[in-house]
């Protein structure tokens, strides 16, 4: 099912690609733009949570949900996240929504089977408590990510591999850079 999105063998049924996209017709019609899709799925080599894109643009507006991924959800390093297509990928969901369907923000968010490597998950598996958590982390990092478009609440430092945030909250008020050049996501100084 992961690959099989470009097209499909004559008489293939594959039923969950066929009504998603049936669905994206029926809102393309009906003048119903589709900002975000996800696709999920599990990891048998790789450790922790991490999101796959279609590379992002000039402006950098794709990398916004990965890096509020990464804030929602402990188990996520935007240092890990990708955004290189690979030919290999092109009939993968996210690639055929991105190239076929006009969604820019297509990801395939990836939880690993094994488990983390760093923070309370290094060293062990993830529980289903874990997996839930996961769940609800991406959902809130989902509705921050429509606020941004609704309200601009997040914006691009210009020039800046930072994402900052225009909250009250204090916690969510932190700039995030990617890499510290020790393959960590950091935080750094307001």
């Amino acid at each position: 099912l992961s690959r099989s999105w470009r097209g499909g063998a004559k008489g293939l049924r594959r039923p969950v690609v066929d009504s998603v996209k049936r669905l994206l017709e029926e809102l393309r019609k009906s003048k119903t733009e589709v900002a975000l899709f996800l696709e999920f799925d599990v990891h048998m080599r790789r450790r922790n949570v991490f999101c796959e894109g279609c590379g992002p643009s000039t402006s950098g507006a794709e990398l916004i949900f990965p890096k509020l991924l990464s804030r929602k959800c402990g188990a996520t390093k935007f240092s890990e996240c990708s955004y290189n297509l690979a030919g290999s990928k092109a009939g993968t969901a996210r690639s055929v929504m991105h190239a076929k369907h006009g969604i820019a923000c297509s990801y395939l968010i990836y939880v690993s089977q094994i488990g983390g490597d760093f923070g309370a998950w290094e060293g062990r598996h993830y529980s289903t408590d874990d997996y839930q958590g996961f769940g609800r982390d991406v959902g809130l990092a989902v509705y921050e990510w429509s606020g941004v478009l609704m309200g601009g609440e997040m914006q691009w430092s210009d020039g800046e591999d930072e994402l900052e945030v225009d909250e009250e909250d204090e916690d969510a008020a932190e700039d995030f850079t990617s890499d510290d050049g020790d393959g960590e996501a950091a935080a750094a100084d307001p």
